[in-house]
């Protein structure tokens, strides 16, 4: 079997029709998401409805938005209100249809997951460059060994632990050095692939057609950069599973939060792509030390929803909020980027990616701007001695 996978055609119509000509004798296409938030919302899902059972369908965070009149998306409500306005109510109820994820069975890879942005969320952010453990912990759970998705319209390839992520790229609004519809044919192997088309021509049909906004472009490496500086986890992690506690399926949870009601009986944790039930939880020493409803592997993220977490105090801050800004010294000269926050004995320690260590105290930290993805510091402490 061999299978074209279309990502993020982003109702780009003229772009799809280039592809769909070049897709050839693939036995199935795999629409992976983000079909038909664009300029020809309902013309796009005509098209790619009209070809059958051949199409597998998986949903992208923007086609649950448009589904989901209720409810707030990352769109601005006018641009979702401009393509709803182009939709039929059963073309809509179709998008708030589809699957979260789909597996299918490749020659030469075997099987093979289809989703969005990643197999547990059609919204989480992560790229070429993430870090493996977020790529772990998103993929926790699922049997396939290959993983394609799109969600950020950049084209790559990487193998993290025993999985490989391809990303499809974008067939309607890429980010990449040429211009033209990205896409990835896979049987026996992975192939991806760029089609050309007249981007020129389709630029003015889209501003023709009265899009509300500029159509976005960008180079692989600038979208990259800004999807990882704009990363905010829907999961936070408040541990890891650790070695085993007796001999009834506890453990010692390490990295645990410094909050220990997140580990009290009766608490619910995310793990891989469910949920679990803490019942039973005690100490040993310092450290927590818990039961869950259903086993599981050591090495496992312990997460909660981003949305449980109480708003800090005033210059307070949770580490994911800090990690990924921009550090600048009092005078314009940039530092590098937070990687890291570790404990220290009297004060956290700021650990940036340039190899820079800072004190988080009054007296370096001048300035946490979380708007404008930036910390102020004072002069003098990036210097040696």
């Amino acid at each position: 079997m061999t299978v074209a996978a279309l990502y993020d055609v982003h109702g780009n119509l003229p772009a799809l029709e280039a592809v769909l000509a070049e897709v050839g004798d693939a036995d199935t296409i795999v629409v992976g998401g983000d079909v038909a938030a664009g300029p020809w919302p309902a013309e796009t899902i005509d098209r790619l409805r009209g070809l059958g059972d051949r199409v597998l369908w998986v949903r992208g965070n923007a086609d649950r938005e448009l589904a989901e009149r209720d409810r707030q998306g990352m769109a601005p409500p006018e641009l979702l209100a401009w393509m709803r306005e182009r939709l039929s109510q059963e073309q809509l109820a179709f998008l708030g249809r589809l699957s979260l994820t789909q597996s299918v069975a490749i020659e030469g890879l075997g099987d093979v997951l289809f989703c969005h942005a990643t197999p547990r969320s059609d919204e989480e952010v992560l790229t070429a460059i993430s870090p493996a453990d977020r790529w772990l912990a998103a993929a926790a759970g699922i049997s396939e060994r290959v993983v394609v998705c799109g969600h950020t319209h950049v084209q790559f390839d990487r193998t993290v632990d025993a999985v490989r992520v391809v990303n499809a790229g974008s067939v309607g609004m890429p980010y990449e050095q040429d211009p033209g519809a990205y896409w990835v044919r896979l049987g026996p192997g992975v192939e991806h692939r760029r089609t050309e088309y007249d981007v020129e021509k389709t630029a003015r049909d889209i501003a023709a057609v009265g899009w509300p906004e500029e159509w976005p472009v960008a180079t692989p490496e600038e979208a990259t950069q800004f999807f990882e500086r704009l990363y905010v986890a829907e999961r936070v992690p408040v541990g890891v599973v650790g070695k085993p506690h007796g001999l009834a399926g506890a453990f010692v949870v390490d990295d645990a939060s410094e909050d220990s009601s997140r580990f009290e009986l009766g608490r619910k944790l995310l793990v891989g792509r469910g949920e679990a039930e803490i019942v039973e939880s005690k100490r040993a020493g310092r450290r927590p030390v818990i039961r869950l409803d259903r086993s599981v592997e050591r090495g496992t993220a312990l997460e909660v929803p981003r949305a449980s977490l109480p708003p800090a105090e005033e210059d307070e801050y949770y580490v994911f909020q800090l990690v990924g800004l921009d550090v600048e010294e009092d005078g314009g000269r940039p530092l590098g980027r937070v990687a890291d926050v570790a404990p220290g004995v009297a004060n956290d320690v700021l650990e940036l990616d340039s190899g820079l260590s800072l004190p988080m105290v009054e007296d370096c930290v001048r300035e946490v701007d979380l708007d404008a993805r930036r910390i102020l510091v004072a002069p003098g402490y990036a210097d040696p001695g």
